[in-house]
């Protein structure tokens, strides 16, 4: 969760970010893994065997792996897996380091049905191998369309242990980059072939963070998640309809919280190594209090019977068990360390500590709070110290998990699962219900937020998932580029750097359309959506009458939304984008539909859905414009009976043919189809139907080529480009379809799937 300066966007500025990367990288190089006062105070914390010191201390002197899985929750994860296992292993295998080809990646054995893959060499050999090029733009490209996430192996581990199930409310309190929340999302809908009952919510401190927050999620083309910008340890509540019989709302209480909170982050040494020269003994104890307080308003918020996994990216235990034994003591009769070893049988751990020692600045131990000297104990609280021999083994603090480097080739975590089995007692209830007035009102004890901050930024604060720029990383970002940021003068403009960067931008407010409302029946009737649509889900951030994007949202998030209209609840970003305005002399309808929402939407439809073979799928994707005559005779005659507009061509296999069904959106012309589907997208595609770009045919001129360059070409006022080769980078490939695609006068951001959010627009950006 740490923070990074601001950085510069477009023009000359790009270049200067680039060679600030490529600096940065030769920075690393030249740094000196040793840091005396570090193996000092490990060593006295006894976190691994002397016999492993030395494995340990030489696995943090070596780079980290690269990582990444596959997103377990598309239909056609497995048929991605085997694609890249049969076209991209053998590229791999092809290159040869110091004489000995690469291994290719191989399943961590520990995570669920192997989606997730471990690949011996780093991320820099992944980016300059020429012979790796077309892996690494698949990555980049898969990544981008939310079916691979790039992402370190032990931050995995968290969302896996939270066991989420599709009717739980989940709450990630320090979410950006939101790698995690992503892996949460997905397992939200695992076993939902419909709209979960459950819910994600997002949260992050920081507004400009909440946007590169947006962009993360928005992949994942979900309905049911939900991203607000709030101080962690003020989180404000949420309110639910009342129940039947009462007329007073119900406070919103979580199924399910993940706490990963600021750290110092020396877990984190193989991927940042300049926390080498930055650590010291007292990081630990500056952060304490701020660790605390999240974990400690996490616990109020969470419902009884509920589970909340508290998690650090720190091997120090001050950030560790001395925070997790402070919250068990405080509410003992509520709380249970529980014990998660027999989950992920394949993964190897180390025991939670039950004693530890502090230093000072000088090095000198600290045993106890006794030991401070009086002029130094406003800088140490009781807590960070370690509780009894007896009180440790009554807590069961072995029962946290540790993640050593040296074990599997990862980097360093900590994890500790908490169940709440009753109720907290009378006073901690009222406490709790202070804390969500004061933080509802804006209000924040200033001793505390002070204190907190100063430590904050006198630490190394960092997730699993950002570190010297990986950031931009986890969130899809490539050298060069920065993540989606709000601009001065946007909504609301703002009122200082600090404020803007905590407190955010007036965002618009989120207006759901009623059921007679015109667009919506106009809508109903061109699409021919079946009775049981739920067209009370559906929400603007504009004009009602003239939605410019219209969004579709869970019945839950609409509930909460409804029942939060008047609070102070600063919520950015939710819901998946389902059709956006497109007007044309020659359509019936003011919208089209998004390919971002035509997962959740097409089922539904009973019109403009044309069943069609994988042969006619690979016609759309290749040849881009095909004419109707080009496709099956019975797809032929379905698209000469639409009229001109959006068009869904589910492809499924037919007889002999053999990958998985993918809905494939196209705008309907008066002779032709134009694909609608973005490049990036449309790699992904070709990949599972078996084409590789140097196995496409030259498309051929076909017969109404000539017609459809002029009659389907965009209505009047759209621009139109030419599709850039398969090899081009992403983000410009994604640009260019937009322009291809857009059937109207729409910006790109529409076309590329912005997110509905009120703040800057969400543009697209390839992956490292």
């Amino acid at each position: 969760m740490g923070k990074r300066p601001n950085r510069g966007r477009g023009g000359r500025q790009d270049h200067k970010r680039q060679r600030s990367n490529d600096n940065t990288r030769s920075a690393y190089a030249d740094i000196i893994r040793e840091n005396p006062s570090f193996e000092a105070y490990y060593k006295l914390q006894k976190i691994v065997p002397e016999e492993d010191w030395e494995a340990f201390m030489t696995t943090l002197r070596t780079p980290l792996p690269a990582t990444f899985r596959i997103t377990g929750t598309r239909e056609t994860a497995h048929d991605l897996r085997k694609a890249i296992e049969t076209h991209f292993f053998p590229l791999i295998t092809a290159v040869t380091m110091d004489g000995t080809p690469l291994e290719p990646p191989r399943p961590l054995s520990w995570y669920p049905d192997g989606l997730a893959w471990h690949m011996d060499f780093t991320r820099n050999i992944l980016r300059r191998a020429d012979a790796l090029k077309k892996f690494h733009q698949f990555i980049v490209s898969e990544n981008e369309q939310g079916n691979i996430t790039r992402q370190e192996a032990v931050s995995m581990i968290p969302p896996l242990l939270l066991d989420v199930q599709p009717h739980h409310k989940v709450l990630d309190m320090c979410a950006a980059p939101g790698s995690k929340t992503a892996q949460l999302i997905e397992l939200l809908h695992a076993d939902s072939t419909t709209i979960p009952s459950g819910l994600v919510v997002a949260n992050d401190v920081d507004n400009k963070r909440c946007y590169m927050l947006v962009h993360q999620t928005k992949r994942l083309q979900s309905p049911n998640f939900l991203i607000t910008n709030h101080d962690a340890a003020l989180y404000p509540s949420f309110y639910t309809a009342p129940k039947p019989g009462s007329t007073e709302k119900e406070v919103l209480v979580y199924d399910r919280i993940l706490c990963d909170v600021p750290c110092s982050g020396d877990g984190t040494l193989r991927k940042n190594p300049v926390v080498w020269t930055r650590w010291s003994p007292v990081l630990g104890p500056g952060l304490h209090r701020l660790q605390t307080r999240i974990l400690d308003r996490g616990i109020q918020l969470l419902a009884v019977g509920g589970l909340l996994v508290y998690s650090t990216c720190s091997f120090n235990p001050v950030e560790n068990e001395a925070v997790v034994a402070a919250l068990l003591q405080k509410y003992p009769h509520s709380l249970e360390l529980v014990d998660v070893s027999a989950q992920l049988p394949n993964l190897k751990r180390r025991a939670g500590l039950h004693s530890w020692a502090l230093q000072d600045t000088k090095g000198a131990s600290l045993n106890t709070y006794d030991d401070v000297p009086a002029e130094k104990r406003q800088k140490y609280r009781k807590t960070m110290f370690p509780p009894s021999a007896e009180t440790a083994a009554a807590l069961h603090l072995e029962r946290c998990v540790r993640i050593l480097p040296q074990d599997q080739d990862t980097g360093g975590f900590f994890i500790a699962a908490i169940r709440k089995h009753s109720a907290l007692g009378r006073k901690d209830r009222d406490r709790a219900a202070a804390g969500a007035a004061a933080a509802a009102a804006g209000e924040d004890d200033a001793d505390d937020a002070a204190a907190d901050d100063a430590a904050a930024d006198a630490a190394v604060a960092v997730d699993a998932d950002e570190v010297a720029g990986e950031d931009d990383e986890a969130a899809g970002m490539d050298d060069g580029e920065t993540a989606p940021e709000p601009t001065e003068g946007g909504a609301g403009g703002a009122a200082g750097a600090d404020e803007g960067k905590t407190r955010g931008y007036k965002e618009d407010p989120f207006l759901f359309l009623a059921e007679d409302n015109v667009n919506v029946k106009e809508i109903k009737e061109f699409y021919g959506l079946k009775p049981e649509f739920p067209s009370d889900l559906l929400l603007t951030r504009s004009s009602v009458d003239k939605a410019r994007h219209i969004y579709l949202v869970s019945p839950t998030i609409r509930e909460l939304i409804l029942n939060n209209e008047t609070s102070n609840l600063r919520i950015i970003n939710t819901g998946v984008k389902v059709l956006t305005r497109s007007e044309s002399d020659a359509v019936s309808c003011s919208y089209r539909l998004c390919t971002e929402g035509i997962n959740v939407f097409f089922p539904f439809m009973q019109k403009r859905l044309v069943a069609a073979s994988l042969a006619d799928a690979k016609l759309l994707l290749i040849r881009d414009v095909p004419g109707f005559r080009e496709f099956q005779p019975d797809v032929q005659q379905a698209l000469e009976k639409c009229g001109e507009g959006s068009v869904v061509l589910n492809c499924t296999a037919a007889e002999g043919e053999a990958g998985p069904p993918m809905p494939l959106l196209g705008w309907r012309g008066r002779h032709t189809l134009r694909c609608l589907v973005a490049k990036p997208e449309r790699v992904h595609y070709k990949v599972l139907l078996g084409i590789l770009p140097k196995d496409e045919p030259a498309p051929a001129k076909a017969d109404g080529d000539a017609k459809g360059k002029k009659d389907d070409a965009a209505p009047a006022g759209s621009a139109v480009a030419t599709a850039p080769s398969e090899a081009a980078a992403p983000a410009a490939a994604l640009a260019a379809e937009a322009a291809v695609a857009a059937p109207a006068a729409v910006d790109a951001s529409s076309v590329a799937g912005a997110s509905v959010s009120s703040g800057p627009a969400q543009e697209p950006a390839p992956m490292e």
